[in-house]
């Protein structure tokens, strides 16, 4: 990517180096590892810790088809990182959320048998699906 980046060089060196620090933290390599529950979940922030979980996952699958673009792998602070271990770490965590955790529970509205219920946030009521599926016309934008 250096050679593409011309003056620029320097600063995708910079994210580069920050992506890969971030990475290692994530899957406790690095030097500032993120802590995890004892199901496996990384937690990082005791409101809307999902949000983060999710990025994070993204991140990961995201970073691992970089990395196998340029035909690299993710070197840590203690110890290699192999793209199939990324990848199964960010698996790992939507996996959670879905329901493979110790609790059987999927935290995601409306997936599996054991999903919330009672959600505190109108957006994740499905209202709009309901509204979008009754057998009346829908409404235009």
């Amino acid at each position: 990517m250096s050679s593409k980046a011309g003056h620029n060089a320097p600063v995708f060196e910079k994210y580069q180096q920050k992506a890969k620090n971030f990475m290692c933290s994530r899957l406790a390599k690095g030097d500032r590892n993120t802590q995890k529950t004892p199901g496996g979940l990384i937690y990082r922030q005791r409101w809307n810790n999902m949000y983060f979980v999710t990025s994070v996952a993204f991140l990961g699958t995201t970073y691992s088809d970089y990395l196998a673009f340029v035909g690299k792998y993710l070197k840590c602070s203690s110890g290699s990182v192999s793209l199939n271990e990324l990848l199964s770490f960010s698996k790992s965590q939507v996996d959670y959320i879905l329901g493979d955790n110790p609790r059987a529970t999927s935290y995601m509205v409306g997936y599996g048998n054991n999903n919330p219920s009672q959600v505190h946030h109108r957006a994740s009521s499905i209202v709009s699906f309901k509204v979008n599926t009754m057998s009346r016309p829908k409404p235009r934008a």
